[in-house]
């Protein structure tokens, strides 16, 4: 895969270690590659090394990348916190499980 060579060294300049730096120039990649609109999307959290976590802001959905350098794997969490392997981002998306949500 070819890298946006002047974004991984913008993101390298900003603090990110080099091979960070790539994963996710890969990780922006996939989403702007793939189908989705992507207004509103933001990086939540990277909880673990290699898991990317997206949030859509206005539509109060989410998706999850796992790259591993070379491949980007879209997924989500299920009804019981498990993370699941998507078909794509959009499945991710639909099938991504909120939990309750107080009013």
């Amino acid at each position: 895969m070819l890298y946006a060579e002047g974004k991984v060294k913008e993101l390298v300049k900003s603090g990110f270690h080099p091979i960070n730096a790539i994963k996710f120039n890969t990780v922006l990649m996939a989403i702007a590659e793939s189908d989705i609109d992507i207004k509103g999307i933001y990086l939540f959290e990277i909880p673990l090394e290699n898991l990317y976590c997206f949030h859509i802001m206005d539509q109060y959905k989410c998706f999850d990348l796992y790259c591993d350098g070379k491949e980007v794997v879209p997924g989500y969490v299920d009804e019981y916190s498990n993370w699941v392997e998507a078909e794509s981002i959009n499945d991710a998306i639909k099938n991504y499980c909120y939990g309750e949500v107080s009013s």
